[in-house]
C-alpha cells in the first residue's frame, strides 16, 4: 500500500504524478487529507479512482486544531507549522457518501485505540468540542499554549 502525502512529496504536482502511476499500476494507495480536504479534491481523486476500476473506501478522522498542532510539535521530523494545520483544519470539508465512496467510515480514537464505525448515512460528523480562539490563536502563532490562572487553555 502507498501513502500519498504532500508532506512526503513536498508539491501538488508530485502528489498527481504518485496518484496517477498508482492508478496505473493498480496499485492501492491512501491519499492524506491534505491533499483532499475540499470536495472539489476529492472528487477528482475519486473519479480518477472509479475510472480506473478502484473501489474508493473513505476514512475520516474528526480532529481537533489544537490537538493536530500539539502532535505536530511533538514529531521529530516531517513537522507541519501550525499556521499549516490551522488553514487545513479551516478548509476541511467533511466527506459524505454521495460524493462517490463506496464505503465511509468515521475513525475515532480514545485511550490510544482506534475505534472505526459506519458513516451515518449521510449525515454530519462533527468535531469534537470546540476550542478558545485566543489560546488557539497563540498556539498558532508560537507553538505553545497561554496558560491563565484556571490552568484551562
Amino acid at each position: 500500500m502507498c501513502v500519498i502525502s504532500q508532506d512526503l512529496l513536498k508539491t501538488p504536482t508530485r502528489v498527481r504524478e504518485r496518484v496517477m502511476a498508482s492508478l496505473a499500476a493498480q496499485q492501492p494507495f491512501v491519499v492524506d487529507k491534505h491533499e483532499n480536504a475540499l470536495r472539489g479534491q476529492r472528487a477528482e481523486l475519486i473519479a480518477a479512482a472509479k475510472a480506473a476500476s478502484f473501489r474508493v473506501i473513505g476514512y475520516y478522522f474528526p480532529w481537533e486544531r489544537r490537538d493536530a498542532i500539539r502532535r505536530s510539535l511533538q514529531r521529530a521530523e516531517g513537522r507541519v507549522p501550525p499556521a499549516g494545520v490551522a488553514a487545513t483544519h479551516k478548509r476541511l470539508e467533511i466527506p459524505a457518501l454521495s460524493e462517490g465512496f463506496d464505503e465511509l467510515f468515521v475513525v475515532t480514537t480514545q485511550d490510544g485505540d482506534f475505534h472505526v464505525q459506519p458513516w451515518p448515512m449521510d449525515g454530519p460528523v462533527e468535531p469534537t468540542k470546540p476550542t478558545g480562539e485566543e489560546s488557539m490563536k497563540s498556539l498558532i502563532e508560537t507553538g505553545k499554549e497561554p496558560s491563565d490562572a484556571a490552568g484551562k487553555v
